[in-house]
């Protein structure tokens, strides 16, 4: 009998454990498509797709920024201040004017992800501000 009760827990366990893992985040919210997302305290996303203008990882945040499963793209400038950590992820940073770059200021840990930095050959070739 015992035995019994035992495998229909485990049953019902396996079950729920096992079902389908759901996008999410913890921290700074996700902003809505196009707008900047400034973060300031702890924030982890996982199995998410982002479009975002602006990316700043303050250095006054209470925390770090963890992406896992993710897909971002930024139009704009990034700024990290604090350490970010980039797994199983694809991220792609389009620079939309000489004034937009990449900063980073403390620890950027990459794995198993892409990261792609982008700017018209125009600004590159021309030095236009176009």
């Amino acid at each position: 009998m015992n035995k019994l009760v035992l495998l229909t827990l485990c049953t019902f366990a396996i079950i729920f454990v096992t079902g389908d893992a759901t996008a999410g985040s913890i921290g700074t919210p996700i902003p809505a498509e196009g707008e900047d997302w400034e973060i300031d305290e702890y924030t982890y996303v996982w199995d998410e797709t982002i479009i975002i203008n602006d990316w700043f990882v303050k250095a006054e945040s209470t925390g770090n920024l963890k992406l896992d499963n993710v897909i971002l793209y930024a139009e704009g400038n990034v700024e990290f201040e604090k350490k970010v950590e980039i797994f199983n992820s694809n991220i792609t940073i389009n620079k939309q004017s000489m004034q937009d770059g990449v900063s980073i200021s403390d620890t950027l840990d990459i794995r198993n992800s892409t990261i792609a930095l982008n700017s018209s050959l125009d600004h590159f070739f021309n030095m236009t501000n176009e």
